[in-house]
């Protein structure tokens, strides 16, 4: 490998301080050494180490050039250890490992391609902590939602600062220096100023990592992260982070954390008054942590942290602290499946790398590869008067024609096409133009697997010859076509069983393939999906092979690693969530579909290990594309049908609840309906259907009147309050009627009383007809006759009240109503209604809301402005992981349906799934997703004025609910019950995919069956 990127690429200075750690410094030596990248400059300082430090560090030195030993003659603290670092470095990018950290094998190569292809000055990897465990053992676990896990940033320019600064210390990622690859003039930009620091900070105990990066942010300007790769934060008892608590420490702990933040605090521009804000968020994160890191005995704590770091504020609760990184996922042995795979492909050992083709290299957007048929029934029928199953006749042509098969190991398309044509009375030229057609299908449907095209790209770089095998009946040159399609190399050496007629299966073209190369068999390495074809018949020859599953046997639950929950429980044979999904998704093919998209994107890495405890994996990625994204397209495919019989010209999707909805209806509607986003709510429309006092009291049919104050009274009536009349004034007033003006009203007598007072001695209503025809004008300027609205729901008040302001009636296409309100408002305005649902699910309200709605303030009212009348919104605050974790969902759900949209929507498979059907994995989650799984709400504020609801997490109230319908949020899984891993294994071990591979799973049982009852007549 002489040749290759990874000995001849840019050189990276890997940097370790070491400080008396003796018994870790080999081990993170020997993961540097290990790594797929070679051309490494690993320079190990050691700190003044009064242990055997120095002595392995010399050690290892004699063993292997590549190491550069530094001294320091006494202790002078981590962060003058760094900077000597990269004094020393020479490399063109430079990276930090702490003495008693490791990184994964790949971790290098990983980080490079992505600054060297993308030109970075800065690239991020996740990391996992590595806790210590008795007699030597470890638990590696990763970070559900770490940020740099579940988003793709690309930063550049002012947005790399920005995002530093905005995530508020949300997460250890942003801050640590270990974690990231740095271009080195960064450092030599910022290297004069943190020496400066270092020599007024002697020997800094804690936070000298904030410095560091806070001048790298500062500095970037394009930063990118990688996935898949680790950097493992060994969690030991002795650590300084355990130990920086101490009484004898607390003050130069909590010193440093001041002197870090002054130093983060003199980057900030001074006259960006938004930056000058996200400062002091970030600020106040940070002093809450040093605040629960310091321990409770310690005298004077708050004093100490108030003192020191200037801060008055309340302290955020601990558990808000702590949320992100308690949220983690034992990594198992299923992670070293994938470093055995790297290790064993990059060793110089290692000559040439098989690839088979097929779910290992390229997916097909499928469930049963076979449903690709249906398409060509399509394309059959075209020319047909009558509707004929081309697709079962291909299949059965297919299975005859390998139970036929005499010359050789397997069979063409041709000889498939043959036997069509001689089995039935269709033209050559139709059934030729259809094999044509088969095979631009499989091209145009062909997409490439990105963990494939990861161990791809790790045998380019080492220089490894590089050989694609397929047991597969299309022609060489189509499956070249398909290679090259994807990003493959096409001028590689490919070899097709349907060509040589020899198969994987039978070991036979493996043999053929040795015959034909220079390499032996211990120096190949084979990797495919299927478990008897690609991994157990290449081993009893010899050859070093790996399985990597495919996608379905992970969402099935049949490898290790995943347990398949939400194929079991909805999907599976046994799903009978909602109109038996289960029988649904063995007959449909377009249901299967658009299942399969989420399937090859969720499960395309077959090593990530799911949470136990989990069916979602608390990710906001596989939550957002197979949950949200299925359910958005159903409901859109809903409004368009529903919209096309209605005769709609305009839909009004209203805010905040339409505005994913709206976003995926106008990426799926190919009609002429026009789409509209009207600013709208129910707090905002309370006057719109009041023509005196009395029709005041329908307020207790809009909004929970014994959950508000007078306060939120005061705020819904503003428009026709009296000129001049203060809050204060009111306040006062009620005060002297033992009605306290920020307090709920809790009583009916209390809301009596209070509106008695408000009626008769604070509101105007010749305002009122003024306000009213203003909020006329200002409807009518979009919404016409015969145009209808989208609303999540549930109790009319909007359509109704818009259908008595514009003097015409308002349709509405709503998911679900909850009681008889929304019928009666109906009736009463002349509204005709839709429902998605036509029963109401037990989980309605804030979860769905905040899936469904735009993250942004509400509409609270409307007002005049320079003659015209405009929206008034409510104060929004910005909380940025509850913001990041919606944003993740939101964007994966319309990445879905774009996805969807690009594949099946325009090659002909079109909408035709049941959308109730598409819709149950939402229902899962909303009422039997596991209590893991709903903590992704766990930080979400749930804020509704109208009814009353404050300080309250949307985790909380949902747990709230499924407890009001007795739903048990703590439903075990197979291990939560006591399974233990070697029983997991022996589950995998036994279950039929693994036995016999993945053939069956391509054939539904639907056409088995129905070969069946063919032959036995």
């Amino acid at each position: 490998m002489s040749d290759s990127f990874v000995s001849n690429g840019p050189l990276v200075s890997v940097i370790i301080p070491a400080y008396n750690i003796e018994q870790y410094i080999g081990e993170c030596l020997d993961s540097i050494l290990v790594q797929t990248y070679r051309n490494l400059e690993i320079i190990v300082v050691n700190d003044g180490s009064t242990d055997g430090t120095g002595k392995i560090i010399k050690k290892y030195n004699s063993e292997d050039e590549r190491i550069v030993p530094v001294s320091h003659e006494k202790n002078l603290g981590l962060f003058a250890a760094r900077i000597t670092g990269v004094e020393k470095a020479s490399g063109k990018y430079i990276m930090f490992v702490d003495g008693d950290d490791t990184i994964s094998v790949d971790w290098v190569r990983m980080l490079l391609r992505c600054a060297e292809t993308n030109d970075l000055d800065m690239v991020v990897g996740e990391f996992a902590d590595d806790f210590e465990l008795e007699h030597g053992k470890h638990s590696k676990e990763y970070i559900n939602l770490d940020p740099f896990r579940i988003n793709d940033f690309d930063l550049k320019g002012d947005e790399v600062f920005t995002a530093f600064l905005e995530q508020g210390c949300s997460f250890a990622g942003w801050q640590v220096v270990w974690n990231k690859l740095y271009r080195r003039e960064l450092w030599e930009k910022n290297l004069s100023v943190l020496k400066e620091f270092s020599d007024e900070h002697d020997h800094m105990l804690m936070w000298e990592d904030l410095v560091f990066t806070s001048a790298m942010w500062k500095s970037a300007n394009h930063v990118m992260n990688v996935h898949g790769v680790y950097y493992f934060y060994r969690q030991r008892i002795t650590s300084s982070i355990n130990q920086a608590c101490n009484k004898d420490k607390v003050d130069r702990y909590v010193e440093n954390v001041a002197s870090a933040l002054a130093f983060l605090e003199s980057l900030v521009p001074s006259y960006d008054e938004e930056m000058q804000n996200m400062y002091k968020k970030l600020k106040a994160t940070a002093s809450s942590i040093v605040f629960h890191l310091i321990n409770d005995d310690v005298e004077d704590k708050e004093r100490i942290v108030r003192e020191y770091l200037n801060f008055h504020d309340e302290f955020i609760p601990q558990e808000n602290i702590d949320f992100i990184r308690i949220t983690r996922t034992n990594m198992e042995d299923i992670f070293d499946c994938e470093e055995k795979i790297k290790k064993t492909l990059s060793s110089d050992d290692i000559k040439a790398v098989s690839f088979d083709v097929f779910d290992t290299l390229v997916m097909r957007p499928f469930v049963y590869p076979p449903d690709l048929f249906v398409v060509l029934s399509q394309k059959f029928n075209q020319e047909s008067s009558s509707l004929t199953n081309f697709q079962y006749m291909r299949i059965a042509a297919e299975q005859d024609c390998r139970q036929k098969c005499v010359e050789g190991e397997d069979i063409t398309l041709s000889d498939i096409y043959e036997l069509l044509a001689n089995r039935y009375i269709i033209s050559a030229t139709r059934l030729n133009k259809l094999m044509e057609y088969e095979k631009q299908l499989e091209i145009d449907c062909s997409l490439e697997r990105k963990f494939g095209k990861e161990l791809y790209g790790l045998a380019l770089d080492c220089s490894k010859e590089i050989i694609y095998t397929s047991d597969m009946y299309l022609p060489k040159e189509t499956i070249r076509s398909i290679l090259e399609k994807n990003g493959y190399d096409g001028n590689n050496r490919l070899y097709v069983s349907s060509e040589i007629k020899l198969t994987k299966h039978s070991g036979n073209l493996f043999k053929y393939i040795l015959a034909e190369s220079s390499f032996g068999k211990d120096e190949m390495v084979h990797i495919g999906d299927n478990y008897y074809a690609d991994f157990e018949v290449p081993q009893r020859l010899g050859i070093n092979a790996f399985q990597v599953p495919n996608a379905f046997e992970c969402f099935a639950g049949t490898t290790l690693g995943h347990e398949g929950g939400l194929y079991k429980n909805v999907f599976g044979n046994n799903g009978t969530l909602i109109e038996d999904v289960g029988n649904q998704f063995a007959w449909s093919q377009s249901l299967r579909n658009a299942v399969g998209i989420y399937i090859n994107r969720i499960f395309d890495n077959p090593f990530v290990r799911f949470n136990r405890s989990s069916d979602f994996n608390l990710d906001p990625r596989v939550i957002g594309y197979s949950v949200l994204g299925p359910h958005m397209l159903a409901v859109a495919k809903w409004i368009v049908e529903s919209a096309c019989e209605d005769r709609v010209s305009t839909i009004h999707f209203v805010a905040r609840d339409g505005y994913l909805i709206k976003r995926t209806f106008d990426t799926i509607n190919h009609t002429d309906i026009r789409s509209n986003y009207i600013r709208v709510s129910r707090k905002a429309l309370l006057l719109a259907d009041v023509n005196g006092p009395e029709d005041l009291y329908s307020l207790n049919k809009k909004v929970n009147t014994l959950n508000i104050t007078p306060k939120d009274l005061v705020k819904f009536l503003n428009p026709i309050v009296k000129d001049g009349v203060s809050r204060d004034n009111i306040s006062n007033r009620l005060i002297t009627e033992s009605i306290a003006y920020g307090k709920r009203l809790e009583k009916e007598a209390n809301f009596a009383r209070c509106m008695k007072i408000l009626i008769e001695e604070y509101l105007d209503f010749s305002k009122l007809e003024t306000y009213k025809e203003k909020l006329r004008e200002y409807f009518l300027g979009f919404v016409k006759p015969g145009d209808y609205i989208f609303d999540i729901g549930y109790n009319g008040r909007v359509e109704s009240a818009l259908t008595k302001l514009l003097g015409f009636p308002i349709g509405v296409y709503y998911i679900h109503v909850n009681d008889d309100t929304a019928n009666d408002r109906h009736t009463m305005a002349g509204c005709k209604c839709r429902l998605f649902y036509p029963v109401k699910p037990c989980i309605t309200g804030v979860v769905r809301e905040m899936l469904f709605m735009e993250r942004g303030p509400s509409t609270i009212g409307f007002e005049e402005k320079n003659g015209t009348m405009e929206p008034v919104f409510e104060e929004y605050n910005v909380d940025y992981m509850p913001e990041m974790i919606l944003r993740i969902i939101q964007d994966n759900a319309l990445s879905y349906v774009k996805e969807y949209e690009a594949i099946h929507g325009k090659m002909g498979f079109g909408y035709r799934f049941n959308p109730v059907a598409l819709s149950a994995p939402m229902e899962y989650l909303m009422e039997f997703s596991k209590e893991f799984d709903k903590r992704i709400f766990k930080l979400h504020r749930f804020e509704d004025d109208a009814n009353g609801k404050h300080d309250m997490s949307a985790y909380d109230f949902w747990i709230e609910e499924c407890g009001f319908y007795n739903i048990d949020v703590e439903k075990k899984s197979l291990n939560d019950l006591g399974e233990t891993p070697e029983q997991e294994l022996a589950r995998v071990y036994d279950s039929l995919t693994y036995k016999i591979g993945s053939v069956f799973m391509f054939i539904p049982k639907l056409v088995r069956r129905a070969r069946k009852k063919v032959m036995k007549r």
